[in-house]
């Protein structure tokens, strides 16, 4: 039986849930669209929730096409036009790192910026960037600062080829292991890395709590909305179904060379630096009539995509919790996921999905061909799927767990103090 997720915090009263000034630090990678990230959006649908739960935010981030905010929540535009050119730029290895390198220090710049302004007088500063969020651990703020780690470590995945993984170590532990000790709390979505900063990092253990993603289930729902439009009317229902970053951490060729030997149709959903490749690989396989790339496809226009899934597959040897999974399952869409990180904490395998070993072709195959010839167990996976979010990953829920932690960190160093080193 998989735990489920909790926090772990210092056991004391909290404070009189008054209204607190929060600056959210975005990732900031990718601008507001088609494209955004998993972490960009982690980042806004927090920054959302907190607003509805009566706090006041301030969110830097790359504005993009993003639009109509709710009243509370004011954004401080990060984008620059050699930052747009860099972020809509797919690539190798060393374009990633310097995506994140712009993002990270125009990021910290704005934050630094806004920070100053005495007309905001924050309570608490969250950043979801590792590089932003040291610098404004080192910059010394007069408020707390908690750091919100995204990605598995290095060592929980396997990165090919060798030299990124070297440098994603080395990343690591310059960077994100540093952040663990300077920041005031470091929220994990996956027990995995509370653990690993804890028994590997020696990061006492009142400064790390697990609180995962979570999912808007009022617009990933089984059912179609009375004013929703199908935006694929050709695409037939009963497919298998990918969405995310097309990446080789992804494991979306292993998805392929599945499909060679299990008779179900495909949808790939999103774009990457490895969708030349895949696109062509599919062609090798003979695929092609039964395997179709969307691209990025917006927002607004996914819970169709996944309502007329009969599967949602993600065979990643790297990730967290990502939020295509938790999606997906609130669409009532059954997942065949890998066994990594914090995925066996949202997939009980036979209760709301199936999990599989990362890299096994034979587990991802043979998992893949069971559902697709059990309409029953799909139906029934789906429903437990569903019920799994709605009972434990929506994001008022989970930003409600995030309040407790800013609340016992303003207890134990009420605003106006400096941070110590």
């Amino acid at each position: 039986m998989v735990n489920s997720h909790r926090v772990r915090i210092r056991e004391e009263p909290t404070t009189s849930h008054r209204s607190l000034r929060v600056l959210v630090v975005g990732r900031s990678v990718l601008p507001f669209g088609p494209d955004v990230g998993g972490a960009e959006l982690a980042g806004y649908y927090l920054a959302l929730s907190l607003v509805e739960l009566g706090h006041q935010v301030h969110f830097v981030t790359d504005v993009g096409e993003l639009s109509g905010l709710p009243e509370g929540l004011a954004v401080h535009d990060v984008s620059t036009w050699y930052k747009k050119a860099i972020s809509r730029t797919y690539g190798s290895f060393s374009m990633w790192l310097l995506q994140h390198l712009v993002a990270n220090l125009l990021a910290t710049r704005r934050a630094s910026t806004v920070l100053r302004d005495e007309n905001y007088n924050f309570d608490v500063v969250h950043g979801h960037s590792n590089l932003a969020t040291l610098l404004l651990c080192l910059s010394r703020p007069r408020v707390p600062v908690v750091y919100v780690e995204q990605d598995p470590g290095p060592w929980e995945g396997r990165y090919q080829p060798a030299l990124e993984s070297l440098i994603r170590k080395g990343v690591f532990r310059a960077l994100d292991v540093e952040v663990f000790r300077r920041a005031d709390h470091t929220i994990f979505v996956g027990e995995p890395g509370e653990r690993e900063a804890v028994t590997r990092w020696a990061i006492p253990q009142h400064k790390v709590s697990t609180i995962p993603n979570g999912v808007d289930i009022d617009l990933f729902t089984p059912c179609r909305g009375s004013d929703s439009v199908d935006p694929w009317p050709h695409m037939p229902p009963g497919y298998c179904l990918y969405v995310g970053t097309l990446s080789p951490r992804k494991g979306v060729e292993l998805l392929l060379r599945t499909l060679v030997d299990v008779d179900i149709p495909c949808v790939v959903a999103g774009d990457g630096p490895s969708r030349e490749e895949l696109e062509r690989t599919a062609r090798e396989l003979g695929l092609s009539e039964r395997v179709l790339f969307l691209g990025s496809v917006p927002r607004a226009q996914l819970p169709e995509v996944y309502r007329k899934a009969a599967m949602f597959v993600l065979p990643s040897s790297a990730d967290a919790t990502p939020l295509a999974l938790l999606e997906a399952m609130a669409s009532g869409i059954p997942p065949v996921a890998s066994s990594i990180y914090g995925i066996p904490e949202v997939v009980q395998h036979r209760h709301n999905g199936l999990l599989v070993t990362p890299g096994d072709l034979g587990e991802l195959r043979t998992a893949i061909r069971e559902l697709a010839a059990d309409p029953a167990l799909r139906e029934e996976l789906g429903r437990s799927a569903r019920a799994t979010v709605v009972s434990r990953f929506t994001w008022r829920a989970l930003a409600q767990e995030v309040v407790r932690v800013y609340e016992s960190l303003l207890q134990q160093r009420p605003p106006g103090k400096e941070t110590q080193e």
